[in-house]
């Protein structure tokens, strides 16, 4: 866990990173101590999101097959953990439903929106992205990977401001520019095309967890989700962007978002396109630095500078 410790106690003065404490070992068991965190998690806003919408349509529809649940720890295409189970399932049904309708019946849209409209406020998702583009900035100007992004490793203040954590997979990279990564690591929810297929990466596979990510604060849906990981490897490598079911299901989804009121500012949704930071060739994957310069115009003139100031000059 060296790697670990170095990788905090380097990043423990950015505001955006959890900060390191401490560590110490206790007979076989290695403890790290960094700051608390009162918000808890971005997975835990989600998933209290879920419920809530869950709450506010009814709870009628019937649990339906195709859609992976969002479980709270969960590392692999699986069920639900059994407290959750009915609740996801539930949720899961309701969004595909929502979303099928607007994929089938554009014209629609409208009759979708509220099943599917993103429950955060626009100001807040555009802080979170923001805020995780200057951690994640940060984590790869010291040349390193995170190589596990996902919302339940980006933790909160008690005034929800971002704090990415867990750097327990993240590995510096040499000076050599064709060091890559070549272990397979991650959360399969959130690997990236070439790490599925078992290819070198480098941190681009990073920049797609994030919009991963960013994809599951707007729309409360996995962008990539299988009861499988070989239906889960087929959705990310084979069909990733352009695939039949995967792709309309996102669209109508990120339609929905659009089409919201408050309406989520454009830019934003538009991170999370194949032609961003989901972009399935990792060469043409957005950057970090487009990515906030797409976010810069949503933010007053000071928070710009002081989250993504670095990312912009660089």
């Amino acid at each position: 866990m060296a790697h670990t410790v170095d990788a905090l106690t380097r990043l423990r003065h950015h505001p955006h990173v959890i900060a390191y404490r401490t560590c110490f070992l206790t007979s076989t068991v290695f403890t790290i101590i960094t700051d608390y965190a009162a918000g808890g998690t971005l997975g835990a806003q989600i998933r209290t999101a879920k419920r809530r919408r869950l709450s506010s349509a009814g709870g009628t529809a019937a649990a339906t097959a195709g859609s992976a649940p969002a479980g709270d720890a969960s590392n692999a295409p699986a069920g639900a953990p059994a407290d959750q189970g009915d609740d996801a399932a539930r949720f899961a049904a309701a969004s595909a439903a929502a979303a099928a309708a607007a994929a089938a019946n554009p014209a629609a849209l409208g009759d979708a929106t509220a099943a599917v409209a993103p429950p955060f406020e626009s100001s807040l998702l555009v802080r979170w992205a923001s805020q995780l583009l200057s951690a994640l900035g940060a984590v790869h100007d010291l040349r390193m990977m995170h190589r596990d992004v996902k919302p339940h490793n980006v933790f909160l203040t008690a005034d929800l401001h971002i704090k990415l954590g867990d750097f327990g997979l993240a590995r510096e990279l040499s000076d050599h520019p064709s060091e890559l990564g070549l272990s397979a690591c991650g959360t399969p929810y959130y690997m990236s095309p070439e790490q599925v297929r078992g290819e070198a990466y480098a941190r681009q596979a990073d920049v797609w967890a994030l919009g991963c990510v960013l994809f599951e604060l707007l729309t409360l849906e996995r962008a990539f989700a299988a009861n499988s990981f070989s239906e889960l490897a087929r959705l990310i490598t084979e069909t990733g962007a352009d695939g039949e079911g995967g792709r309309a299901r996102r669209d109508a989804l990120l339609r929905a978002c659009a089409a919201s009121e408050p309406a989520v500012p454009r830019a934003l949704i538009a991170l999370t396109m194949p032609d961003a930071l989901l972009h399935l060739t990792a060469s043409k994957r957005m950057t970090l630095r487009g990515a906030a310069e797409a976010l810069a115009p949503l933010l007053e003139p000071a928070e710009r500078d002081a989250t993504l100031g670095t990312l912009l000059a660089g």
